[in-house]
């Protein structure tokens, strides 16, 4: 199966939506028969090698209020049109209502196969402390509910993320996904330190 993975959040962007989109693309990478692609913007992360997944990584622009955080729209870059207009992807993963998700959604049109989109974050919180404005972070939130009722199917992480996305008006079923990261076992050792910190 070819999956693509659409998110804004990638390496070496250390943050939940960048983690849970790794955590995907890599252990779908790695089941028999999957074939893994990374849609995002492109960042300077040195060496790129040793993913057991593609990037399909597109030109971007550094963002003015986070160091961190590039966009860019991926039909502007030309090598990238290229390169993802010869893979036919079976289904669209998107963990973001941003451009690399108005990617996703295109592509799922374009290759007429399922998109799901997995709804992360607060984004009305996102959009207030961005712009310091309530009827902008009213209008933004609208924007992300329009996004994902566009989606097939839509997942939240966790019960609290799903009435959220519900608060902002998205009208569709949702799925509990639990968000695709590493759990590590608990041992004796790091419990000890974390208790004493």
């Amino acid at each position: 199966m070819k999956i693509f993975e659409c998110t804004d959040s990638f390496l070496p962007i250390i943050d939940g939506v960048g983690r849970v989109a790794y955590n995907y693309a890599d252990k779908l990478a790695r089941l028999d028969d999957n074939q893994v692609y990374v849609v995002t913007p492109l960042a300077d992360s040195g060496y790129r090698g040793s993913y057991p997944f593609e990037l399909l990584d597109f030109q971007s622009v550094q963002m003015t209020k986070s160091q961190s955080y590039q966009t860019g729209i991926a039909q502007l870059d030309l090598h990238y049109v290229e390169r993802v207009g010869k893979i036919s992807p079976d289904i669209i993963h998107i963990h973001t209502p941003g451009l690399a998700g108005v990617e996703g959604l295109r592509l799922a049109e374009k290759f007429n196969v399922p998109a799901i989109g997995t709804f992360h974050s607060k984004y009305y919180d996102d959009f207030l402390r961005a712009t310091g404005s309530k009827a902008l972070a009213t209008v933004g939130v609208r924007y992300v509910a329009e996004f994902y009722n566009r989606c097939d199917e839509v997942w939240t992480v966790s019960e609290d993320a799903a009435y959220t996305l519900q608060s902002y008006h998205y009208n569709g079923d949702i799925f509990i996904m639990p968000n695709g990261t590493e759990l590590k076992e608990i041992n004796e050792e790091n419990e000890a330190l974390a208790r004493s910190t």
